[in-house]
């Protein structure tokens, strides 16, 4: 695939082409995620996240960003398969990244309001895991 073709180039180091690979990851996934494929939805996010977080521009203020946003989607895409507890870790780790995105920059209104959208949804995922659990420990 041309995706796998423009990282074995070594090309992906230029912060142009890391954006525009990281941008067709993100368009590619939506687009399988529309039609239905889910499972290659969350192939393609899970090595977006994996590059991102083995990127040495982890200081970098929009590959946080990213990462964030790809934890997050990785975790409603995972809801969606009902793997409630990978998309709770996944929504922790972005939680995480946002804290510290704040601690450097704690006047940055798009930060707080991140935290606020990953917190409602770490609040949504939780009630539902303890709801299956309670459902689950009714059985027996």
């Amino acid at each position: 695939m041309t995706i796998d073709l423009i990282a074995q180039t070594g090309l992906s180091s230029l912060p142009m082409i890391y954006y525009l690979e990281q941008l067709f990851r993100s368009w590619l996934a939506s687009a399988l995620t529309s039609l239905g494929d889910i499972d290659t939805a969350i192939k393609f996010q899970e090595e977006t996240q994996d590059q991102l977080l083995n990127s040495p521009n982890q200081n970098d203020a929009y590959m946080r960003d990213r990462l964030a946003s790809t934890l997050g989607r990785l975790a409603e895409l995972l809801e969606y398969k009902g793997d409630l507890v990978s998309g709770l870790d996944k929504l922790l780790l972005a939680q995480n990244i946002i804290e510290k995105s704040l601690a450097l920059d704690s006047e940055n209104e798009v930060w707080k309001r991140d935290l606020f959208h990953v917190r409602t949804k770490i609040f949504h995922l939780n009630s539902l895991v303890n709801d299956f659990r309670v459902k689950h420990l009714n059985l027996f």
